[in-house]
């Protein structure tokens, strides 16, 4: 008898984690966490603020430009993709300046 009743709420057990099994099954469970847009914003920036800092200017800009389109109207974003953008311009007229020198002492 004690055999059979043990047995018994073993299989109990197993009905009852079966069914708390199926209903869990059932919920809506988010497959992906939800972000907040200005966490998401915010970390782009210091990630182009970084390449800022290494000289990786069109990846900074990048960032920016991608945080830019979470939060459209942040006036430092602007300004620190509009800083990489004028580095990128220097880069491209001081190797045009250089290619110009080289060319004309040759």
């Amino acid at each position: 008898p004690a055999s059979s009743s043990s047995s018994s709420s073993a299989a109990a057990a197993a009905d009852g984690d079966a069914q708390v099994e199926v209903l869990l099954e059932g919920l809506a469970w988010p497959t992906e966490p939800r972000t907040d847009p200005v966490m998401d914003a915010h970390a782009l920036k210091e990630r182009g603020n970084a390449l800022f800092k290494e000289g990786q200017m069109q990846e900074a800009a990048e960032a920016y430009s991608r945080a830019l389109a979470l939060l459209p109207a942040d006036p430092t974003l602007l300004l620190n993709r509009a800083f990489a953008r004028i580095r990128i311009a220097e880069r491209a007229r001081s190797a045009g300046q250089a290619a110009e020198t080289a060319a004309a002492a040759a």
